[in-house]
């Protein structure tokens, strides 16, 4: 419990400092997984839809897996990624994904990505979303995002 607070606290001033960069980063205690640099793109009326983008570094020594993520402002969180199919860009569901240890994983536009849908209201440049990672070993990671227009 002493971690969550201290964890959403630092998240909270990192989201909130005035510095050059305005990302959000945490770190997931004794497991070697950093997040950085996370946003979601605005949402783009009539579309109840949007995305989040994220670098996740895994330090440790073994794979680690976001299974899932979550956030109160979405009724649908998916995790997708993007491949050429037939010369066409194609977004599709996954079940997970996977960092290798001692690499980072990029969730970016064009590429892999949290997709929400039935979001509560339009997602607009400045709010702050709330994120939650469900992690291969079971310490969901609470997140920051800033909404960025893209």
């Amino acid at each position: 419990m002493r971690f969550a607070l201290l964890l959403s606290t630092f998240i909270l001033f990192t989201a909130c400092s005035g510095g050059e960069e305005d990302a959000s980063v945490a770190e997931v205690q004794n497991s070697g997984v950093t997040v950085h640099e996370v946003w979601a793109r605005n949402s783009r009326p009539p579309h109840a839809n949007s995305a989040a983008f994220l670098q996740i570094e895994n330090s440790g020594s073994r794979p680690v897996q976001i299974l899932s993520a979550s956030t109160p402002r979405a009724g649908i969180t998916e995790l997708h990624s993007m491949e050429f199919v037939d010369d066409k860009m194609k977004m599709r569901r996954v079940d997970s994904f996977s960092i290798a240890p001692h690499e980072t994983f990029l969730l970016q536009p064009g590429g892999n990505h949290l997709m929400f849908f039935e979001l509560d209201e339009p997602w607009l440049e400045g709010q702050v979303i709330p994120i939650t990672l469900v992690m291969s070993e079971g310490k969901p990671l609470e997140l920051l995002a800033t909404v960025k227009v893209q």
